[in-house]
């Protein structure tokens, strides 16, 4: 194990586990676009009026074009997303379930056969560097995220990650996605690692809980993605405004 630096709170650990989008990568490019363009495709498919998308905007955890930090668009799998998708066009009378169902698996998969990731995937400022430094101090990485392991691999290549990562679990490898620990019960019995000495970060309340419910050392909240310093504070041991300000030890370097 090796002393990192988390802003001001130096902890002894073997493990950091990243969340992906708000933590390493900037999520609104992506996310802004993703979105729209599943609005598009379900209005279309659905045949939904602007009056109609109002409850969707709504029940996904979109109001006036923000993200909200707690709703589903921000923390919940794409799986997820579409059975709440689903039942918002259940509720609009679309049709019955399996067939709004149907509908938004379809409008799912449309919206992201037509991102464009390269022009939409960028870096934290400093997370690169960031696991650069853990790793050359011998620090086990890995990421743990709600995203698609497709996806999260494409955009970590793109982002500048690629080979930088021990391992990366995604939703679709486990049975039950944030704040449930699976991830991180997965990751320490992978690195055969004591809870105690790894680390959670993450841009949401949602992960600074995941890493609570994992009963593991330490939970730092960055600032760089939904989350508040407030929202966070509540469940983190420590808010930083990124990931730029986690650095090894100089000892250990």
């Amino acid at each position: 194990m090796s002393l990192v630096n988390f802003g001001s709170v130096s902890f002894d650990c073997g493990l950091v586990i990243f969340d992906k989008d708000g933590t390493l990568l900037d999520p609104y490019p992506l996310w802004k676009e993703l979105y729209s363009r599943r609005v598009s495709a379900i209005k279309e498919l659905a045949g939904l009026t602007d009056r109609d998308l109002d409850l969707l905007y709504r029940t996904l955890g979109v109001k006036v074009g923000r993200i909200l930090p707690d709703g589903p668009f921000a923390v919940a799998s794409s799986k997820d997303e579409q059975v709440v998708t689903a039942t918002v066009l259940y509720q609009l009378g679309v049709g019955g379930f399996d067939t709004c169902r149907h509908i938004a698996a379809q409008a799912y998969a449309r919206a992201e056969s037509e991102l464009d990731l390269p022009s939409l995937t960028h870096a934290v400022k400093g997370a690169v560097e960031c696991v650069k430094s853990l790793k050359a101090a011998g620090i086990k990485c890995a990421v743990a995220t709600t995203d698609s392991r497709r996806r999260t691999l494409d955009t970590l290549e793109i982002a500048g990650f690629s080979d930088l990562f021990d391992a990366i679990v995604t939703s679709d490898m486990v049975s039950a996605g944030k704040p449930n620990p699976e991830m991180i019960e997965y990751l320490l019995r992978y690195f055969d690692i004591s809870r105690k000495s790894a680390v959670m970060v993450g841009d949401s309340p949602s992960d600074m809980q995941f890493g609570r419910n994992a009963n593991i050392g330490l939970a730092v909240g960055v600032l760089s993605g939904t989350g508040t310093k407030e929202s966070l504070g509540k469940c983190a041991d420590v808010v930083l405004q990124s990931v730029a300000e986690i650095t090894a030890d100089k000892a250990a370097l």
